[in-house]
């Protein structure tokens, strides 16, 4: 059996050109990503090569003819087909159907797919950004199809710390309530209590507050003015948050004048003084509050399941709103 030989790069090179440059069907676009992943994958594979030519044979033999066939691939499929290890034909998988050009709706499992899926199947495949995707949907149609159940809607969906899914207690509550069983809002999983939340319901995001509009930021920290609050150190975003409060900074400010202060927070060591200087008022809530720890988070909790944010009554220091002499702001 021959190799696919890294230690051949003329014949290599050739062959992963013809692939990617040929004009014509999507085929060719899938040899390329094959080809692209065996080289990068054989460079410390040892003993363990992969052979392109061979795996791109029985993906043919087997229907791979078209980008639309190449789409449809799964890693079990792959492992089936070719005989690598599974964790090779995830990768493999994944490399093959790295497109960006590629439309979502095209590579996600369709509903007729969907209905022969097992209920850990449809766990592995769910994401809750995608609403209104088959997954979802037949995750829906089966609780609130569920004989013995008690409710229609029940949250049955765990998350990790990193947001992705917890499959085991997930998959847990799911059978549970086909069987009746009662739930709980909050259940104990081998990392701690975590909260419930119904198919299609996005995590608790802990998100970042605009410390002037008090919009929220998005994740990179940039607000709509276009200006990047993450690179200002959080001292600096408390001060102009209190300084809206004492009137200094209106939320309306100019674009000019909103230019000029997020120079100031932005100036690294020395924006602190700057703006403690420029809003003098400020400056004093913020060392008093600075002393009795009560000064604001700058975060709140966002979930989708409500158009307004959430309030944590826990702790306001993780709201982004706080006491002010009895008084919340």
């Amino acid at each position: 059996m021959s190799q696919f030989n890294i230690n051949q790069p003329t014949q290599q090179t050739g062959q992963l050109n013809q692939a990617l440059n040929v004009s014509g069907g999507s085929e060719f676009r899938a040899q390329g990503r094959i080809y692209e992943f065996v080289e990068r994958f054989n460079k410390d594979a040892g003993q363990n090569e992969l052979n392109a030519d061979e795996i791109i044979g029985k993906l043919k033999e087997a229907g791979m003819i078209n980008d639309e066939t190449s789409s449809a691939l799964t890693a079990e499929d792959l492992e089936t087909i070719t005989s690598v290890p599974k964790l090779v034909a995830r990768a493999l998988c994944k490399a093959i159907q790295d497109d960006p050009k590629r439309s979502h709706s095209i590579t996600r499992p369709s509903r007729f797919r969907a209905e022969t899926m097992n209920v850990r199947q449809l766990l592995e495949s769910y994401d809750p950004t995608d609403y209104g995707a088959p997954i979802i949907r037949e995750l829906q149609d089966r609780l609130e199809t569920a004989p013995n159940s008690s409710s229609s809607k029940p949250s049955v969906i765990v998350f990790n710390e990193n947001g992705t899914v917890d499959i085991e207690s997930s998959e847990r509550l799911i059978r549970e309530h086909m069987f009746g069983d009662p739930l709980a809002e909050y259940v104990t999983t081998s990392t701690g209590a975590k909260r419930t939340h119904l198919v299609g319901e996005l995590p608790q995001q802990i998100v970042g507050i605009h410390p002037i509009t008090r919009e929220n930021l998005r994740s990179s920290g940039q607000g709509s003015d276009g200006f990047n609050w993450a690179i200002c150190s959080l001292a600096c975003k408390q001060m102009l948050y209190l300084a809206v409060e004492t009137g200094e900074i209106t939320s309306d400010t100019d674009r000019i004048r909103l230019l000029t202060i997020y120079q100031m927070a932005s100036a690294g060591e020395s924006g602190l003084g700057l703006l403690q200087n420029a809003f003098p008022r400020a400056a004093v809530e913020f060392l008093e509050l600075e002393q009795t720890g009560d000064l604001p988070s700058l975060k709140r909790i966002r979930t989708r399941s409500s158009s307004s944010d959430q309030t944590d009554p826990a702790s306001l220091a993780r709201e982004g709103t706080q006491v002010r002499r009895g008084t919340r702001y």
